[in-house]
């Protein structure tokens, strides 16, 4: 029958304070004991930096971790590191984030928002976008100024109604309208200027008025 003994002796482990150092590769923290190449613990999310105060424990493979920082510069800014994916989950709460200088969200590909209710608030706002699409169902917007200036714009649409008080529009070379049919009418008068006038019909051209000048 084979050793059934179990060894209960507990494993040698030390713990130290120390501060880390600046070093070519990796990260090395100097403690009362020595110098030592180290590894950030997997709990502890705050990236080590040079001339933070740490807390490191030796395991008994002899592998050094850092397993908190204790103190930092106030100065120095701090960064949260994850290996691999990530994901911040509150089941049954809010999770909020907020800094008094802004607010940076980066990233070389992707940035996904998946929501019931969208609301951005801002005072002002710039976006840069080289390509955008928009899909929806209805889309309102109330504003006091619209400014557009691009180099052409094509609009496709079985209805379009607009209702204004004034409306201006210029047009340095050509404008063409192409309907079934066309319908204007003044309340007050309908003024029609140009170098030159041309009306032209296949079947019927009416002009009936109270009075009718011409020349």
């Amino acid at each position: 029958m084979g050793n059934l003994a179990i060894d209960l002796t507990p494993a040698s482990t030390l713990q130290e304070c120390g501060d880390v150092e600046p070093g070519d590769a990796g990260l090395v923290v100097r403690t009362r004991t020595g110098v030592w190449r180290a590894r950030r613990a997997s709990s502890c999310l705050l990236e080590p930096v040079p001339g933070d105060r740490v807390l490191v424990a030796h395991d008994d493979g002899g592998t050094v971790y850092v397993l908190a920082i204790l103190a930092r510069d106030s100065s120095v800014a701090s960064s949260l590191v994850f290996p691999g994916d990530t994901q911040i989950v509150a089941p049954s709460g809010r999770i909020g984030v907020s800094a008094r200088d802004g607010i940076e969200l980066v990233s070389p590909q992707s940035v996904g928002v998946v929501s019931n209710m969208l609301n951005v608030q801002a005072t002002a706002a710039a976006v840069t976008i080289e390509r955008a699409e928009y899909t929806g169902t209805w889309l309102n917007t109330c504003v006091q100024r619209i400014k557009l200036v691009a180099t052409s714009l094509d609009a496709v649409m079985d209805r379009w109604t607009q209702q204004v008080r004034q409306s201006l529009r210029r047009v340095e070379e050509l404008e063409q309208v192409k309907a079934g049919q066309i319908d204007y009418a003044a309340r007050d008068t309908l003024a029609l200027h140009g170098s030159n006038a041309i009306v032209t019909a296949k079947k019927l051209v009416k002009v009936d008025s109270e009075q009718i000048h011409i020349g």
